[in-house]
């Protein structure tokens, strides 16, 4: 019972370890399909966001210069759709929904679309989302198809949402795509959104062969994989719509809100694990039945051995002799008396001492208490049926050392003429070193066999000297057909022994994997574990083998590494592959006059092909697109295929920038000639972007990859047929200035800002009139950086809106910690032309003063551009009104470097213009500088505006100024910006300077008195 319990625990774990492969096969099967088709959906999204950047640039470019013009931006549009073949139209529409220019849509249709109510447009024309926006799959407004929208905000230069440019795509596109990869009858793969809603599953879930609706339906685990944020995991679930069980792999796609789950059917791949399971099962009866059998050869073979000790009972000392070798001892009892006798071995078996006088309660008290009862039973039935021998095996407890001991108990039972019992006789015998040997024969045997893996035994010198049942089936060949035969004649390699023998000779073992040959010719991949047996003298006598086809598995593993790095449709290596490849490249680049390069090309116009011939034409055309250029360029290169009709080509070993050029023509050569499938004829062209390593920078295969795109798509723009190369410095500097403009918002998160003060001062009287706020960057390393830096980056930004109600609060701030320590000074601030003309400024403002109730309106000095107040002066007009009538005033800043009309002075209800620095730095020495100030001077006092001169770089240029009548002034001649605790320190050590009361005092006698009054002001 033991050996059929271990054997049932063997097979069970044997199939166990099977299971858990099979499954683990499937996994990473579902986990290849969802990369695939990652790769395909991420490609064209990359593609349609750049077509519609481009859209959106050109229809805000129109804005600048007046309005949209429908006529141009149809030529646009036509030409991103032919980028577009996956698309179903291009489309731009105005801020109230209605479409200003389409292709894709019947004509009939246009004056009745309107789609201000649909959720991306208020999405988009709210400002909720920055970028590019795509949708769940949505019903069309003029037909039932179904798609997913992809669109962009488009901004007026006010920054005002102006209409947005939309790309939809047929949800049939996204399946017709999946057709395209290599699933098997159990494999699917889904697309949904990233809410879970579905977008397409391929192929559908069918209920009697009919396809079902499965949108509302995914499981449990499906969505606490989606809220745990996880890029990509694996998972194991009953599908909701037809209570199927598949093996399923999540992947969220990196550019887009999209979902992919790569799905096997779990039954599938556990079906050649059933079929060994059964055949398991039919092993284990055999081996019980089998166990049975020998079981009663043992009882008639322990029946001959108790007639022949029987036999020679009467021999007492031959017998003792006999029975110490043999491990036997005798006994009798006189069931008369109740007495025994029993020989010294017997003694010695059942660890008596000899002189104990044996009795029946004896004996019983040395059986082991789990077998006493069975022997009682035994015993009985031989009495009750007048047997006169009887034989059982049983334990008992030796009495010297308590240990356990088998014994064969062979009696023979003497009965009276009346029925009773006389005595009993019998024979022991330890079978303890029996019982152990057989039961590790037979877990052997049944091992041997019954296991599912080949075993082999040869002599010392190869030869097959047994195979088991496994191993016939795995090869074919019998044990007739392979004894006196070495493994390696027609079953393995002729080199086989030669090379594994060193080894099994020094480690006495080996493993490997080896091409074997079944008898019926074919080849298989056999995995074998030999170890090596020694006899007395060390010598090998034997080699002990077991093997394993693991051909499956083999192909199993090089068809789901095939379709991880290759292009099923050219065979062509895939992104991924490609991806390696160029980063070996990378790091094997050694010679410094040596380059590589990567040539992204695109077909122009292949949509119209696809439209025209159909998928199996376009499919050919792409293979042989493939196979020119894998005869020019893949004998020393790589050429890939990354998606649709897009390629790309690793060119090692280049010698600068020339020898890139001179691909780039051999590619455009290469399309010359024209492609011909079934009687059909495609001339075909091809934009190329290319990028050289390491002149062009790129710090990874995949920003090279990046890199070649964007300057396709510039070549693309520049009418197809064409090459560009990618332009490495515009590249740095915009990524320059978006690291700028990221480490600028930090600095204001971190409170790295501070505002400083410059002082202005009427030069008439000396008196401090204010101070103007200066934003000013305290940085950690760097230490204090000037606006000039980084507020450019800024402009027209929401940001811009940030900062400067920031700088608002802390000038409000400021002037009511002065106020309460007695200082009255007014505070003038900066406000950008894009946070003006924002429609909530006024409010936002009124809030702003409503917190500082210490601090008066008329306190606050707000300075505009003069430029961006001629920008749209009624408005801004308007909203100076509304922000004068809050008590705050407004200054003309950098006055005369705009328009400097005076109709727009006198519509502007500004109360002080400044003039600016560009003309008074040179006011000494440059007499048209002279002119120009005193007209502005003049031109101000005209409008009864205040003027007030910046750029006082010295006392000096005050005086020009008092003797053209300007008397307000501010510049480093008066005091350079400072912080705001040193503001009050500087006030009250400021005098009137003597060099301007001495031009005062020549001007105008009666100024002195003013200077005195000053003086005691002060």
């Amino acid at each position: 019972m033991l050996i059929n319990v271990l054997a049932i625990i063997y097979a069970a774990s044997t199939l166990y370890s099977s299971k858990k492969e099979s499954i683990l096969a499937a996994e990473t099967r579902s986990l290849t399909i969802a990369r695939a088709v990652d790769q395909s959906i991420t490609s064209n999204v990359d593609k349609i966001d750049i077509a519609l950047q481009i859209l959106e640039r050109e229809a805000e470019a129109q804005l600048v210069q007046g309005e949209l013009q429908p006529k141009a931006l149809l030529t646009s549009l036509r030409q991103q759709q032919l980028m577009l073949p996956e698309s179903a139209g291009c489309r731009i529409f105005d801020a109230t929904g209605h479409i200003v220019a389409a292709v894709g849509i019947v004509a009939t249709a246009l004056p009745q679309l309107d789609i201000s109510q649909r959720s991306y447009f208020q999405d988009l024309k709210s400002g909720a989302v920055n970028g590019l926006y795509i949708t769940k799959p949505i019903r069309s407004l003029i037909s039932d198809e179904t798609a997913v929208l992809f669109a962009r905000r488009i901004n007026d230069p006010a920054g005002q949402f102006a209409g947005l440019v939309l790309v939809p795509v047929k949800v049939d596109y996204f399946r017709q795509m999946m057709q395209h990869f290599d699933l098997t009858p159990s494999d699917a793969t889904t697309v949904r959104y990233s809410d879970l809603s579905l977008i397409v599953r391929y192929p559908p879930y069918l209920i009697n062969g009919k396809p079902i609706d499965a949108s509302p339906n995914y499981s449990p685990e499906l969505k606490k994989i989606a809220l745990s944020g996880v890029t990509e995991a694996v998972y194991h679930s009953i599908s909701p719509s037809d209570q199927v069980k598949r093996i399923k792999t999540f992947h969220r796609l990196g550019n887009a809100p999209f979902v992919i789950i790569g799905e096997v059917g779990e039954k599938e791949y556990l079906r050649p694990w059933y079929r060994q399971v059964w055949q398991t099962v039919g092993f284990l009866g055999l081996f019980m039945l089998l166990s049975f059998f020998l079981a009663g050869l043992v009882i008639h073979y322990w029946r001959k051995q108790l007639n022949a000790i029987s036999s020679l009972s009467d021999s007492r000392d031959q017998l003792d002799s006999a029975q110490a070798v043999g491990h036997l001892g005798s006994y009798v009892f006189n069931l008369v008396n109740g007495e025994g006798l029993g020989t010294a071995s017997l003694y010695a078996i059942v660890g008596l001492s000899p002189d104990t006088n044996l009795t029946l309660a004896i004996w019983e008290a040395i059986i082991y208490h789990e077998d006493l009862h069975e022997v009682q039973c035994r015993l009985d039935r031989a009495i009750d049926a007048r047997e006169p021998y009887f034989s059982i095996e049983y334990r008992i407890v030796r009495k010297t050392d308590g240990r356990l001991c088998w014994i064969l108990d062979l009696t023979k039972i003497e009965y009276t003429t009346d029925g009773g019992i006389l005595r009993m006789s019998g024979v022991i015998q330890d079978i303890g070193d029996r019982k152990l040997a057989e039961e590790r024969l037979r877990l052997t045997q049944e091992v041997f066999l019954h296991t599912n893996e080949g075993i082999f035994v040869t002599d010392g010198q190869g030869q097959f000297l047994e195979i088991n049942p496994a191993y016939t089936q795995m090869s074919g060949y019998s044990l007739q057909d392979v004894q006196c035969r070495t493994p390696h004649s027609n079953l393995c390699p002729q080199t086989f022994l030669q090379q594994i023998l060193p080894e099994l000779q020094q480690t006495g073992r080996w493993e490997g994997e080896l091409q074997s040959c079944r008898k019926d010719g074919s080849l298989y991949t056999q995995f074998s574990r030999i170890s090596s047996v020694f006899d007395n003298q060390g010598n090998i006598s034997r080699f002990i083998g077991i093997a394993s086809d693991v051909t499956e598995l083999r192909e199993i593993q090089s068809r789901v590494e095939y379709l991880a790095y290759f292009d099923k449709l050219t065979d062509l290596p895939n992104r991924i592959r490609f991806i390696d490849s160029l980063q070996q490249a990378m790091d094997n680049l050694q010679l410094e006059n040596e380059s590589i390069g990567v040539c992204y090309l695109d077909l122009d116009g292949f949509k119209l092909v696809n439209d025209e011939w159909g998928h199996s034409t376009s499919d050919t055309i792409l293979q042989q697109v493939g196979t020119r250029l894998q005869s020019t360029f893949g004998k020393n290169g790589v050429v890939a295929r990354i998606g649709g009709d897009d390629f790309v080509i690793l060119l090692m070993h280049l010698q600068g920038e020339n020898a890139l050029l001179s691909a780039i023509n051999q590619l455009h050569n290469l399309f010359i000639k024209p492609f011909l499938v079934n009687q059909v004829s495609a001339k075909l062209t091809i934009s190329v972007g290319a990028t050289l390593y390491p002149r062009d920078g790129g710090e990874s295969p995949e920003v090279m990859i990046r890199n070649a795109n964007q300057a396709m798509c510039i070549a693309k723009l520049a009418g197809k047929n064409r090459s560009h190369l990618f332009d490495v410095v515009n590249q740095r500097r915009l990524r320059d200035n978006q690291n700028l403009f990221a480490r600028v918002q930090m600095a204001y998160e971190q409170n790295e800002f501070q505002l400083y003060y410059q002082p202005k001062v009427n030069m008439l009287n000396g008196q401090v009139i204010g101070v103007e706020a200066l934003i000013r960057w305290i940085h950690p390393q760097q230490g204090l950086i000037t606006p000039e830096a980084f507020l450019p980056l800024v402009e027209n930004t929401e940001f811009s809106i940030t900062l400067g109600e920031w700088v608002m609060r802390q000038a409000m701030r400021q002037m009511k910690i002065w106020a309460s320590a007695g200082l009255v000074l007014p505070v003038s601030i900066n406000v950008s032309g894009y946070h003006l003309q924002r429609s909530d400024f006024v409010s936002r403002l009124a809030q702003i003063l409503d917190e500082y109730p210490g601090v008066k309106p008329d306190w606050l000095e707000l300075e505009i551009l003069e430029t961006s107040a001629m920008e749209d002066l009624d408005q801004i007009a308007l909203l100076l009104q509304a922000c004068m009538a809050l008590g705050v005033n407004f200054a003309l800043d950098d006055f005369g470097t705009g328009y400097s009309s005076l109709t727009y002075l006198r519509r502007l209800p500004t109360k002080t213009l400044k003039i600016d620095r560009s003309f008074v730095i040179e006011i000494l020495t440059n007499s048209l500088d002279q002119a120009l100030v005193a007209g502005i001077v003049a031109l101000g006092h005209s409008l009864a505006r205040e003027v007030i001169a910046e750029g006082v770089e010295s006392l000096e240029h005050g005086i020009p100024l008092l003797r053209m009548g300007c008397h307000l002034a501010q510049g480093y001649g008066i005091s350079r910006a400072m912080r705001a605790d040193e503001v009050q320190d500087w006030v009250a050590q400021w005098r009137m300077p003597e060099i301007w009361q001495n031009c005062i005092n020549e001007e105008n006698p009666l100024a002195i008195e003013v200077n005195q009054n000053q003086r005691a002001f002060g």
